[in-house]
């Protein structure tokens, strides 16, 4: 993942996808003109679960799950729309899986410095095997290969184990790696090359955990260098902790963990557990930042309250930036969160900002140098204000950076132009 910190030409997209340009230094706040363009052919349906992913050359893709039953294919399939270096719909929107019997959900892209993409998701039904499923696609869109399994739904049929969420992250060089967490809270994971062929046999992470909460994420740089956020509680030598950790794998070697402790929230006074939903991102001289959100009740007033946290660490052990709060208004409600680092240590942030402005919610963002300071303040990423966006992914390269999300409009007056349903996907696209 790679971004440069310098001049932005921004361009928003959605599923009622949206357009809007502006220019300026990323040491000042971004400015988002509202001239916004529909992304998705199908607008009768509701747009759910966005991920998006761009490659060196400019190109990007988004892909979603709709909720629409249209030429034989029932609720809940996954869908894509590529996109040119100028933000330009490149052909229409497709249809991904190939199985249409069943209830596709949870998409995931990611793409290598070539292009090639990769698009994995959870299948469930009657009349098919449910489980992990993935296809792979060249740099023009054309699918390699059909669709395969990466493992059942049910993880161990004599316990009733199953799947309940999953990740994706594939490397410059075409390898990729899946993993997913199971309704026991374990966490499993598998390497593949760039032609879709298992490098590695299924493993667990975080056996030595006493327990691991819901949500993880993966991340994977040009060397295989491997890395899983997550949280849990760990016992060490009579020592509880109870926070947030890494699993580093070297340079691929997927039988070899260091499971690393993060950082807790120390401080407050939680009555149930804080650390939610890290997410992980690592450069090529392996750098990586996670960020996760903390559920926190301080010990003046009754609500909880969240907060984004990040820490800034390096695989050989250092730590460039102790743990640190990224946002920085005093609402109730900061979460969602995703981040993305480039080569030269740079970090951006995204997530959801509940009732800042008193009625929706939106998308934020902020940037950090290599040292992890912090270059802007909070800045405004969707144009469209009115109802609730959600679930914000991002992505980036040398010269772009893209960051995707949901819209949900909570009232008909809110809904955009030529949007028939109540949901849409928007990205926005940062060019410099």
């Amino acid at each position: 993942m790679r971004i440069t910190l310098s001049l932005l030409r921004i361009v928003v997209a959605g599923c009622c996808i949206f357009i809007g340009i502006a220019e300026t230094s990323l040491s000042a706040q971004v400015a988002l003109f509202e001239q916004e363009i529909q992304v998705n052919a199908n607008t009768a349906s509701s747009q759910l679960q966005s991920s998006c992913t761009i490659s060196p050359d400019g190109n990007s893709v988004v892909v979603w799950q709709s909720n629409h039953v249209k030429d034989d294919v029932d609720y809940g399939s996954i869908y894509g729309q590529r996109f040119d270096n100028d933000g330009q719909r490149i052909g229409g929107e497709f249809l991904v899986n190939t199985q249409t019997k069943a209830i596709q959900r949870i998409p995931i892209v990611d793409s290598d410095r070539s292009g090639n993409f990769v698009v994995v998701w959870m299948t469930i039904g009657r009349n098919v095997v449910p489980g992990i499923y993935a296809q792979r696609f060249d740099r023009n869109g054309i699918k390699l290969g059909g669709e395969f399994q990466i493992s059942d739904a049910v993880v161990d049929q004599s316990t009733g184990e199953y799947i309940v969420d999953i990740q994706l992250a594939v490397s410059p060089n075409g390898r990729f790696v899946v993993g997913w967490q199971s309704s026991r809270r374990n966490l499993y994971f598998q390497l593949y090359d760039g032609n879709g062929d298992a490098l590695s046999n299924v493993e667990q992470v975080g056996k030595s955990l006493k327990f691991i909460d819901q949500g993880f994420d993966i991340d994977i740089n040009s060397e295989d260098d491997l890395i899983l956020g997550f949280t849990g509680i760990l016992d060490v030598g009579g020592n509880t902790l109870d926070g947030v950790f890494v699993s580093k794998h070297p340079r691929g070697n997927i039988s070899q963990s260091q499971v690393t402790y993060i950082d807790s929230m120390p401080g407050y006074n939680y009555r149930f557990r804080p650390n939610r939903d890290p997410r992980v991102s690592i450069n090529d001289s392996g750098r990586f930042v996670i960020t996760w959100n903390s559920i926190l009740l301080k010990v003046v007033g009754a609500r909880a309250k969240h907060d984004v946290f990040a820490k800034y660490c390096s695989l050989d052990g250092a730590t460039i930036r102790e743990t640190f709060r990224v946002n920085t208004n005093d609402r109730i409600l900061q979460n969602q969160q995703d981040v993305a680092i480039n080569d030269n240590g740079e970090i951006v942030f995204t997530w959801i900002n509940e009732f800042k402005d008193g009625i929706s919610e939106n998308v934020y963002m902020r940037l950090y140098d290599s040292s992890g300071s912090h270059i802007t303040d909070e800045i405004l990423v969707n144009s469209y204000t009115n109802g609730r966006q959600e679930q914000p992914a991002i992505s980036v390269t040398d010269s772009k950076i893209i960051i995707s999300w949901n819209t949900i409009h909570v009232l008909k007056s809110e809904k955009m132009p030529n949007d028939l349903d109540s949901t849409g996907i928007y990205f926005l696209l940062y060019s410099y």
